[in-house]
């Protein structure tokens, strides 16, 4: 798991924005499976499939700013 780290980097020039910032961040994660044959390769009822799983962290709750 990622740990929840703020990227203050973006706020530097806005002091009031950096001291309002909170270390809450919604995560999106999206994972697809598609099969690749239908037909058994090796044995019977085997399968190829391709799999990716990707993930989103934002920083977001900062009421004040």
């Amino acid at each position: 798991m990622v740990p929840n780290i703020i990227n203050e980097d973006g706020y530097t020039s806005f002091d009031a924005y950096v001291n309002n910032l909170k270390n809450i961040q919604p995560k999106l994660q999206i994972c697809l499976k598609v099969t690749l044959n239908y037909d058994s390769m090796f044995v019977e009822i085997d399968t190829l499939y391709f799999g990716v799983t990707t993930q989103a962290w934002w920083q977001i709750y900062a009421d004040k700013n």
